[in-house]
């Protein structure tokens, strides 16, 4: 499994089946984690410091991923902006991970439309894996426990996308909030892997100053 894989599966609401990451915030989480994976797996890598920052990629055998090989194809051998590298490889949004857990047997999917329309999916058969997921994060932002390479990502690409909520009760939310800080921060990866992490939270960052300009113009 993929951190991008169980990003998605911690974000899926047991009860409704739905994905707690919304359409906007898609292409900007799904890269982050896809960037981090990658990372993780030594085919890229973040060069220098500030403005000056670029992620490469890293020659090495073929990523024994089909999501994450589909993802570095698009890059290619650029070396680009970290906030925009995040958004390229998260290019597609939620669609191409739902697609994958589906054809993997993570996740059944019930499609719902009217008149051919499609409007809704579900996502229902997360099952044991999210339990655990879940658990680990929880593990991580209530009670302290070091993460690793599974929930210190998590919990900080949920923090940078505001998605704390999906893994803690309303009363939790500002303890956790507060530890998912020290995490983001801490010393528990690789400088690689904070790297990536950064580079996602950057560009939810610019991203909300872009809605925010936008919003503020259309409503003068």
């Amino acid at each position: 499994m993929t951190i991008t894989e169980d990003l998605l599966l911690v974000t899926i609401d047991p009860e409704t089946g739905r994905c707690a990451i919304t359409s906007t915030a898609a292409q900007r989480i799904v890269g982050g984690a896809i960037l981090t994976d990658l990372v993780l797996v030594g085919r890229m890598r973040l060069d220098g410091d500030g403005r000056r920052a670029r992620v490469e990629v890293i020659d090495g055998p073929p990523v024994d991923d089909r999501l994450l090989s589909a993802a570095l194809g698009r890059i290619g051998g650029r070396r680009l902006r970290p906030k925009d590298i995040v958004m390229k490889l998260g290019k597609g949004g939620l669609g191409p991970v739902r697609d994958h857990l589906a054809a993997t047997g993570q996740l059944d999917l019930n499609y719902k439309g009217f008149l051919g329309v499609k409007y809704s999916w579900r996502y229902v058969g997360a099952g044991g894996r999210r339990e655990a997921l879940v658990r680990g994060v929880r593990g991580v932002l209530i009670d302290f426990d070091e993460p690793d390479e599974t929930t210190g990502p998590l919990v900080a690409l949920l923090a940078s996308a505001d998605l704390l909520r999906a893994v803690v009760s309303r009363d939790e939310h500002k303890r956790a909030k507060a530890r998912a800080k020290e995490v983001s921060e801490g010393d528990w990866a690789a400088d690689g892997v904070r790297a990536a992490i950064k580079a996602a939270r950057d560009a939810a960052a610019v991203m909300a100053v872009t809605a925010a300009t936008a919003g503020a113009i259309g409503a003068s």
